[in-house]
């Protein structure tokens, strides 16, 4: 008698683990499909926090597999767009590679998960899903000579470098260079103007890249007794994007 209760309470054991393993598991992600993270949000102060665009859902979205290569397209939706390649980690995040590294400086941009993506158990999500993320704009980072130095060369060239690359045609429209006499007479100075070449940089130890520092020298030798100021306008232009 023992024995045969023995066997039934088995058998029901058995049968409740068929019945989860059947319909318990898959009931785990009845829920809609949803975004559980995003990354980058917001104002991006470091250019390499744009190195990829990562997406976690709360339930599998792939099956498991070896990391893959990468594909050209994927479900994201970006504006503007950008080149790259999509790959999975794991199976509940998706991750897109911009093609050059990194997304463009001084860009917004707008990232959207469309509605109807399904994970593996047919669950769909229910409305689009959109972060957006600002790459930096262009930002003076070191200047020579410093503020205020008044021990310099009266053939003093000046070094500009800023966070990204500048056109150099629009660059000097929004550069000022001036002097004041000791009598506190303002003149506008004329000015050449061109890149640091890489050889320079290099030679100068500068962590920049041609395009990214520009040499500004006088026209003119300047004076001993004067004040010269260098004024960057606000609206300072990059090569890859609008935001100023």
């Amino acid at each position: 008698m023992f024995k045969k209760k023995q066997k039934i309470v088995y058998l029901v054991g058995a049968l409740v683990f068929f019945i989860l393993v059947k319909w318990g598991c898959s009931s785990v992600f009845a829920e809609e499909v949803k975004i559980l993270s995003t990354a980058p949000r917001g104002s991006v102060e470091d250019i390499g926090e744009t190195s990829a665009v990562i997406v976690s859902f709360n339930q599998p979205m792939v099956a498991l597999q070896e990391i893959p290569e990468g594909e050209g397209t994927g479900p994201l939706l970006i504006r503007p767009p950008v080149s790259g390649k999509y790959r999975w980690m794991g199976t509940r995040t998706l991750v897109f590679l911009p093609e050059k590294g990194r997304f463009p400086y001084a860009t917004d941009f707008t990232i959207t998960v469309p509605r109807g993506i399904s994970s593996i158990s047919g669950q769909i999500l229910q409305k689009d899903f959109s972060f957006s993320f600002k790459t930096p704009s262009p930002e003076l980072t070191y200047h020579w000579p410093g503020d205020k130095n008044e021990w310099i060369n009266l053939d003093e060239v000046i070094i500009l470098q800023f966070n990204q690359k500048i056109p150099l045609q629009q660059a000097r429209d929004f550069l000022q260079l001036t002097g004041k006499d000791p009598e506190g007479r303002k003149t506008f100075l004329p000015f050449r103007l061109r890149y640091l070449a890489q050889k320079e940089i290099d030679e100068e130890h500068f962590r920049a890249e041609e395009g990214e520092i520009l040499l500004l020298e006088p026209e003119q030798k300047l004076k001993s007794g004067f004040f010269y100021q260098v004024r960057v306008l606000r609206g300072f232009p990059g090569t890859e994007g609008p935001l100023v």
